[in-house]
């Protein structure tokens, strides 16, 4: 969803010449294309937020938290 609308937009140009349909709907298909880019952003959630914004924060940086497992201490109970 969030790489398409760029990938088309990128192609399109190069695309028309082989594909008449792009040049006579370009305007519906561009506008489709932002929408579908507006919506990708959000569904990919506010973590996607808070990396987008780090670009252009200089010295920002992204931190990936470290998913927590099963834990293997002993709560303490039943021991004397």
């Amino acid at each position: 969803m969030f790489l398409l609308p760029l990938l088309f937009g990128w192609l399109a140009p190069y695309l028309s010449s082989l594909i008449p349909f792009i040049k006579t709907h370009c305007i519906a298909l561009g506008i489709i294309g932002d929408a579908l880019f507006v919506v990708s952003l959000f569904v990919l959630g506010g973590d996607f937020w808070d990396k987008l914004r780090a670009l252009f924060i200089h010295g920002a940086k992204a931190k990936i938290p470290v998913a927590e497992g099963p834990s293997t201490h002993s709560t303490g109970s039943g021991q004397a």
